[in-house]
């Protein structure tokens, strides 16, 4: 209240009056007014909207009463988790069951991160076969990959036909089994 100009300072107080003057009564109606006014002003200027909105969120056991209550008991199930029937086990824990479990075998987590396979050898194989294939093949094969029709890429590669599209798609995919070693069924699956 002396921050906002309501009543003056102590100090002031003592120094414009004598220290025997009466300084009047305030009645309640009064004191309900210059709070009434004050109150709005004291939360805007320091934020408290805010602050009472988080508390109002994250409310603390000490908000309810001290007797058993649905709102208490609510408060710790959600505060502590109870009404879960889980058991917590650590990964140490989970690991030696599953060795009992399955005759003394180690538990490897593999890291797909560390998955040197795919994040190195692939692409390195992929850009070997393609520097096998030709021009023609390999732009047929990028456009296929970002799902161009066959028509389309046979129009924009100057083709009569898509069946010629289809049998370059075949020839390219037999190529691929013959540089992997994998038969992918090339030769007998229906290209799309």
């Amino acid at each position: 209240m002396e921050d906002e100009g309501v009543i003056p300072k102590s100090q002031e107080i003592l120094k414009s009056s004598n220290v025997d003057e009466d300084l009047g009564y305030i009645s309640e109606e009064e004191i309900s007014e210059i709070f009434t006014w004050l109150v709005p002003k004291i939360m805007a200027k320091h934020n408290m909207k805010e602050i009472i909105a988080v508390a109002a969120e994250y409310r603390c056991f000490e908000d309810f009463d001290y007797r058993k209550s649905r709102q208490k008991i609510d408060f710790y199930r959600k505060w502590y988790h109870t009404r879960a029937k889980i058991s917590v086990e650590s990964l140490d824990e989970l690991k030696e069951k599953y060795a009992e479990n399955t005759d003394s075998m180690e538990w490897d987590i593999p890291d797909d991160n560390v998955n040197v396979e795919s994040t190195v050898l692939e692409p390195i194989a992929v850009s070997k076969f393609l520097d096998t294939l030709s021009e023609t093949d390999r732009k047929i094969l990028t456009m296929r990959m970002d799902d161009v029709t066959l028509e389309k890429i046979a129009e924009e590669l100057g083709f009569k036909t898509h069946s010629a599209i289809h049998k370059r798609i075949r020839k390219i995919g037999l190529a691929y089994e013959k540089f992997s070693g994998e038969d992918l069924g090339f030769s007998n699956k229906k290209i799309i």
